[in-house]
């Protein structure tokens, strides 16, 4: 039995207790009430007795007194009769709750105070007129019919109250059996709770004397365990040393190659502007045009391969040259990300406005290039014939503890369908001719997001603008330095990058 179910039962088998209870001290109440009445009719019963002996102990000391003419007669005259009347007051307060006995008992008194009366008359007759006066009063029969009535009803009231007694007793019976049973219930659901508490402890015990055996066993397994992990940590831990060294050159090594290849691979491409340039100023006149034309492309396609490389030197820099994370005000970081872009917003004719931003925990010269990057978007992405309009605003914070900002623009937009593959890097929605850039832009803003354990998403449709939403977290809780060690991958972003 589980202790849902053992309790269960307890409650029920406590419910049942309580009926009867309940019921055991109605049956007690009800069979003191019904001992009452039955004492009450015993008690009324016993004044009819006492009635009628006092009636008949008056009229023997009057036959007595008129046979034999003594005074002594006359003392248990006057007492009995005395007695007589008290025993009538008595019955009479006794019935007073029995309509038909409180009649009857009105009549008794009366056909015994006049039994009573007569026989008082009885004795002042011969005491005055003599023993012939007293008999040929006596002759006349009144006093035998008034002692007939008297007892007459003095029976009836006997046979009511009779009638009474044993039906009260017959319910006193009945409640006392009730209580019997009734007691006999109670016991045999205390005994079946106390036996039923007594398995249950008992299996309870065993349980648990079972459980702390299981608990021992596994404690010295865990101990075991416990060694022999922290063995192994202890050794991971030295591999894991081993490594972050090994990685440390690595990364300096990395950071060297970064330098010298952009700077090897920017001198020649520097070289064939150059030579390409001296060749269009010195030969451009005697150049045929597809010569001309193959200069153009050359000079553009050593531009181009410029860009990428210093993009692809940015994005390198955002893991070897990080810096620790300080408080910044990101509406001074959006401002001055404003005025790097000076000169696209003249040209463009754009205007940006940035809200109230909040403070957090960041590296300044990052979140500097994310407002540069997605503002430069903005402008980029622009509809033709309208001038491109950019706000910055704070969104409060999300549920993670997080700050949102919103940048919002009224560019060409996006099909949001592309949100999966916008921020890797060289992917792009439109042609190099349509928009210039090398693919590199947004893939930057999400690798300075994750590097402050945020997210970057957007909102768009394509020609109606796009609204980047970046939330970035508030404070460094944990130590960060490395791209390696970025927080939760950002969510698909917004339109063509930088």
């Amino acid at each position: 039995m589980t202790p849902r179910q053992l309790f269960t039962a307890f409650a029920i088998a406590l419910v049942v207790l309580l009926v009867n209870a309940g019921v055991s001290l109605r049956a007690i109440g009800r069979l003191q009430a019904l001992q009452e009445r039955v004492e009450h009719t015993l008690r009324v019963k016993g004044e009819l007795q006492k009635l009628l002996v006092n009636v008949f102990a008056a009229e023997s000391a009057q036959r007595g007194y008129l046979l034999s003419e003594r005074p002594a007669f006359l003392a248990p005259y006057v007492a009995t009769g005395a007695r007589a009347q008290t025993s009538a007051d008595s019955l009479a307060r006794l019935v007073s709750d029995n309509a038909e006995q409180a009649v009857d008992a009105v009549l008794l008194e009366r056909y015994a105070t006049d039994k009573l009366a007569f026989l008082a008359r009885l004795v002042e007759t011969q005491g005055s007129a003599g023993v012939d006066e007293a008999v040929a009063l006596f002759a006349t029969e009144r006093g035998k019919m008034l002692m007939d009535s008297t007892a007459a009803i003095a029976a009836r009231m006997q046979a009511r109250e009779q009638v009474l007694l044993a039906e009260r007793q017959r319910l006193a019976a009945e409640a006392q059996r009730d209580l019997s049973a009734t007691f006999a219930i109670s016991t045999s659901l205390a005994l079946a709770l106390i036996g039923g508490l007594y398995l249950f402890v008992r299996k309870d015990l065993r349980r648990r004397e079972s459980e702390a055996r299981f608990i021992r066993d596994y404690n010295e397994q865990l101990e075991r365990r416990v060694g022999e992990r922290t063995a192994a940590l202890a050794n991971a831990n030295a591999a894991m040393l081993a490594t972050n060294e090994e990685l440390g050159r690595s990364n300096r090594e990395l950071q060297d190659f970064a330098f010298v290849a952009s700077h090897d691979l920017q001198e020649p491409l520097r070289k064939i502007r150059t030579f390409a340039d001296l060749l269009r100023e010195d030969y451009g006149d005697v150049l045929p045009d597809d010569a001309k034309h193959s200069l153009v492309r050359m000079q553009d396609a050593a531009t181009r391969m410029s860009r990428l490389i210093s993009d692809l030197l940015a994005f390198s820099r955002l893991s070897t040259r990080a810096t620790p994370l300080a408080p910044v005000a990101l509406d001074d970081i959006a401002r001055d990300a404003v005025a790097e872009l000076e000169t696209a917003i003249e040209e463009s004719g754009a205007t940006v406005e940035v809200g109230p931003l909040p403070t957090i925990d960041g590296d300044a010269g990052q979140l500097r290039q994310l407002f540069q990057n997605l503002i430069g978007n903005a402008i980029k992405f622009r509809r033709e014939g309208e001038a491109p309009r950019v706000i910055v605003r704070a969104a409060g914070a999300d549920g993670a503890g997080r700050e949102v900002i919103e940048v919002a623009d009224n560019g060409i937009g996006f099909d949001e369908k592309y949100l999966d593959r916008i921020f890797t890097p060289f992917q792009r929605l439109h042609t190099r001719g349509d928009y210039p850039g090398t693919g590199i832009g947004l893939a930057i803003v999400r690798k300075v997001v994750e590097r402050h354990h945020g997210t970057v998403t957007a909102r768009s449709r394509v020609g109606a603008g796009t609204t980047f939403v970046v939330a970035l977290a508030a404070t460094a809780s944990v130590p960060l330095g490395d791209a390696l060690a970025l927080g939760p991958v950002a969510e698909a972003a917004s339109a063509a990058d930088a």
